[in-house]
């Protein structure tokens, strides 16, 4: 099974929880990073390789996805129907409170509709977030294998 963890950060919290992930999900699975980033060129060209795809986001504005973000989700749409498609992200009460926390991975998941919770995740996931963020790998690594009971 080949898992793609797709993220974009801004100050860093996003992909430092992509990578945590990645550290997790890799035992299990060969795990890809792909950084969304306005400077970058690189395409991902071989999606259709993946079984699984994770999208990672931070929340910016008044509760809006980045625009990075939104270009990625329209581009490569027909990949979400296909494939198992999980979702995570950062946000920060302190600029919105709790109606705009993460709100971006809410709006992300209403278009894709996924089949567990996003992880949601104040700032960095360091401290007692750490548990919350193991828990949710072991839940999508589970739904991947085909383990989850429902």
């Amino acid at each position: 099974m080949k898992v793609l963890i797709v993220y974009h950060s801004y100050s860093g919290n996003t992909k430092d929880l992509a990578e945590f992930i990645k550290t997790q999900l890799s035992n299990s699975f060969e795990v890809d990073l792909f950084e969304i980033n306005k400077y970058s060129k690189e395409v991902l060209t071989d999606v259709e390789q993946y079984d699984t795809i994770i999208l990672g986001t931070f929340t910016w504005g008044k509760g809006e996805i980045p625009i990075q973000v939104r270009k990625f989700v329209k581009e490569y749409q027909e990949y979400f129907k296909t494939k198992q498609v999980f979702l995570f992200g950062t946000g920060d009460t302190q600029f919105g409170g709790d109606a705009l926390f993460c709100s971006a991975v809410d709006v992300l998941d209403r278009i894709i509709q996924t089949s567990i919770t996003p992880l949601k995740v104040e700032q960095h996931y360091s401290g007692s977030q750490e548990d919350i963020v193991l828990e949710w790998c072991n839940v999508v690594e589970n739904e991947i294998k085909g383990e989850n009971v429902k």
